[in-house]
């Protein structure tokens, strides 16, 4: 009860200090201009007079309703906008070649003089006989217990017994 007694007697105060001071402004005694010297030089009203800011600030001002999302409003921004891309890269040719990971896993040989070769070729083990084909070109030309060797015409590439090899083959469209 006395915080509302306290609300309502501070509301009252507040609004009796306000009619106080409007009243005050209403009844002032305004200064008398006429009689005296040098007025009716200054009783014409003065040339408003703007700064360039100021002038573009108004005729921004005047120019009327603009749509939004033109930019031209008072309260757009273009903060939030993202900034622009930037033009994307050509791509480069697509490669011509990749490479093949080639391992020489051993030998098997059988009675009557046949042997064959195991060569694993991306995780798939091969049995090959020599002169077989392994990929792209590339044949099974000789192996014995720690080496194989792969040809492709001219080139030639030694494998080593459990050892990794790399082969570079075209790619297929």
């Amino acid at each position: 009860m006395i915080k509302v007694t306290h609300r309502i007697l501070g509301a009252s105060v507040a609004l009796a200090l306000l009619g106080l001071a409007g009243g005050g402004l209403l009844f002032a005694p305004r200064p008398r201009t006429e009689g005296m010297a040098g007025t009716a030089a200054s009783a014409a009203p003065e040339a408003v007079r703007f700064t360039a800011v100021q002038r573009a600030t108004a005729d921004f001002l005047d120019q009327g309703r603009v749509a939004a999302g033109t930019g031209r409003g008072l309260f757009e921004t273009d903060f939030f906008k993202p900034p622009p891309v930037a033009p994307s890269k050509p791509k480069p040719p697509a490669p011509t070649t990749r490479e093949v990971v080639v391992f020489y896993r051993g030998l098997a040989a059988f009675p009557g003089g046949a042997r064959v070769a195991y060569v694993a070729l991306e995780g798939r083990l091969l049995t090959l006989a020599a002169g077989e084909g392994v990929t792209d070109g590339w044949t099974l030309a000789d192996f014995d217990a720690e080496r194989a060797v792969l040809a492709k015409g001219e080139r030639t590439v030694t494998l080593a017994f459990n050892r990794r090899a790399v082969l570079s083959v075209p790619v297929k469209p």
